[in-house]
């Protein structure tokens, strides 16, 4: 190469780095690099907050108590226990998939069809998820209050409405440490659940830990944060979230902040108050690579190498069948090293599928006949029938056949951000510590591996609700079930459908973000609008939408984790057109068979392109740098 066009060439490598560090977070895309520091120590965090409990001939209206802002809400329970003793005690029963169930308080436990349920004092109404999934702020209030499970209330009605504080008799003595689980060289697939924590607090006692007892804390502390599996003999974590150590990478710890690593055995480095450990997913020999977890020179050149043959690389091909047969391998190394990431950016996320950017087809065309049966105490509703779209949820379909099947099919669940709706009531009939309604595949007659956000509806799908012990229930189903039975409905269906799209074009990289498309949702039978059809999703199908809106101005202002910037937002149009919605999504009425998309767009959305394409912007930037680069190839 030239002299002349070394300057060039420079240039156009620096403009295509600034694209990519533009648009890529880098280090690590699940955990802002600001917060891979030490500290606060836990004096620094403290806020007050408050319990109360009512119930069972007992009255402890707000308990104050300090504890570290963000903590959740059940650390916080850990938090009042050690500040009043024997004044708040408790037990929970831990479930894998959804976290700490309050089992009894003050020796008070759930039983003949009472349990405590929580309120949030500021609403005074039942809070939607469990005490893993709530965060504590500064004078958040809460209270728990003995009921009967089946006529459960909404709202709280009992003496700890009003203004009362009993202050703590004890000091808080837990300290505070931080974790990070970072996702750098994980390999997300559909097969792992793999999810990162970013500086997340561990409440630990006052004297010194060790980071292996951080991980055993952790594990019982946020378990829907933290699956870590440990070896007890050597004190070494072997896996994380399902990733698990193998011959070429292993999790490794770090003190956030810093590149070496502390020793494999994890007794041996102690944390104290204040503290941050970070795990990274890391080659073996850890010392012979970088120690941020950037993929080695050997690993990029094996990563660029099958991009030749993905779509958008004809360019690239040509660029190289033009270069000298003298031309040097590690030119076409930098040729390609430049060229890659531009593409990466220009691609973006995976686009829906182009045919299915179309409204329709309405509810009739779409329903299916499905089953549903219930074996409970003293009840054998076996085959009720029920018409629901097909591949809708299991979950859809229980509205639906609740709809079409009134008092003879009723059900209450709770909704868990991360993982779903748990069932904890049909017909009345409520889950205890010991018991649970599990849900049976009719076909195979064996227990469903996951719930009921996860599983679809096809034609004559059958699934079987059985209330049975959480301990020693049957992997298979036996009992009146089994056998064919129809119990028709009683009411015609009269939900409509309205599909959603929320697409990954122009959405910068986030592991968080997941893309939806053409996703059904049931909207009730008259017209609905554009803001109530995210409203319903939010609740409906809660593993693919995740909107906040705001009802000020009834916009959306984050879909999935992906929130509105100064250049881009998310729009909303009637999908397979470039027509923008208002902001205002309840001014758009939404009909059986619509279907909306939403694209994250530059703000001044009637001069970028409608369809989600990058702008034209950075296709021109494209362009330029692969005419620089061809003009510097073909002129050596």
């Amino acid at each position: 190469m030239s002299v002349v066009h070394l300057p060039v060439f420079v240039a156009v490598f620096v403009h295509c780095l600034t694209v990519v560090t533009a648009d890529h977070p880098g280090h690590d895309a699940l955990c802002p690099l600001m917060e891979m520091t030490k500290g606060p120590p836990i004096a620094d965090t403290l806020v007050t907050s408050e319990l109360s409990v009512d119930g069972a001939g007992i009255v402890q209206c707000g308990m104050q108590y300090r504890v570290p802002v963000k903590a959740t809400l059940y650390q916080g329970m850990l938090a009042a226990n050690k500040q009043h003793g024997d004044g708040f005690e408790f037990n929970s029963t831990l479930h894998q998939m959804w976290g700490h169930f309050i089992s009894s308080i003050n020796n008070v436990g759930s039983e003949g069809g009472f349990y405590w349920y929580k309120f949030d004092k500021t609403t005074l109404r039942t809070t939607p998820v469990g005490v893993d999934f709530i965060e504590l702020g500064a004078n958040s209030s809460y209270i728990w209050h003995y009921s009967n499970g089946t006529y459960p209330n909404d709202t709280y009605v009992g003496p700890c409405v009003g203004l009362s504080i009993i202050p703590p008799s004890a000091p808080l003595t837990y300290k505070v440490v931080y974790l990070t689980v970072s996702g750098t060289n994980v390999i997300q697939t559909t097969d792992n659940k793999f999810k990162g924590v970013c500086k997340q607090l561990v409440l630990v006692q006052s004297d010194s830990s060790s980071v292996f007892r951080l991980l055993e804390i952790a594990n019982s502390q946020i378990p829907l944060s933290v699956e870590a599996e440990l070896n007890r003999q050597e004190s070494i974590v072997t896996s994380f979230s399902g990733i698990a150590n193998n011959e070429t990478y292993r999790w490794t710890g770090y003190k956030a902040g810093t590149d070496g690593p502390i020793p494999y055995d994890l007794s041996m480095t102690a944390v104290t108050d204040g503290d941050h450990i970070l795990f990274r997913y890391e080659e073996v020999e850890v010392g012979t690579g970088p120690g941020n977890g950037a993929p080695s020179v050997g690993q990029f050149v094996v990563l660029l190498l099958p991009l030749m043959v993905l779509p958008g690389m004809t360019s690239v091909t040509f660029l190289l069948s033009k270069m000298p047969k003298n031309y040097s391998a590690v030119m076409v190394a930098i040729v390609l090293a430049v060229l890659t990431p531009c593409l990466t950016v220009v691609a973006g996320y995976d686009p829906c599928p182009a045919a299915d950017m179309t409204s329709g087809p309405p509810i009739n065309a779409t329903l299916v006949t499905s089953y549903q049966s219930v074996d409970g105490p003293g009840m054998a509703l076996c085959g009720m029938e029920y018409w629901v779209p097909d591949n809708a949820t299991v979950y859809q379909g229980m509205l639906a056949a609740q709809q079409q099947h009134g008092s003879q099919f009723q059900f209450n669940s709770t909704l868990f951000a991360m993982y779903g709706h748990f069932i904890n009531i049909i017909n009345g009939i409520s889950n205890t510590n010991t018991t649970f309604w599990f849900i049976f595949d009719n076909a195979t007659q064996m227990l469903t591996p996951v719930g009921v956000d996860f599983l679809h509806i096809t034609d004559s799908s059958s699934y079987i609700w059985q209330f049975n012990n959480s301990t020693s229930h049957n992997q298979t189903y036996t009992g009146p079930c089994s056998g064919p039975s129809i119990i028709y409905p009683t009411m015609s269906l009269t939900y409509k459908i309205a599909y959603l799209t929320i697409s990954g074009a122009n959405v910068p990289p986030n592991s968080n973000f997941k893309r939806v498309c053409k996703q059904l949702v049931l909207i009730p039978s008259d017209s609905t609008t554009a803001f109530s059809l995210l409203d319903i999703a939010n609740s409906q199908i809660p593993l693919s939408v995740k909107a906040l809106l705001t009802m000020t101005d009834y916009a959306v202002t984050s879909l999935n984790g992906v929130v509105n910037s100064e250049n881009n937002k998310w729009i909303a149009f009637r999908a397979g057109t470039n027509q923008a919605l208002p902001n205002d999504l309840s001014m758009t009425a939404v009909t059986d068979g619509d279907h909306v998309e939403f694209r994250y767009e530059e703000t001044d959305v009637g001069t970028g392109p409608g369809n989600g394409a990058p702008s034209v912007g950075k296709s021109v930037a494209f362009l330029s740098l692969i005419v620089f680069l061809l003009d510097v190839v073909t002129s050596v």
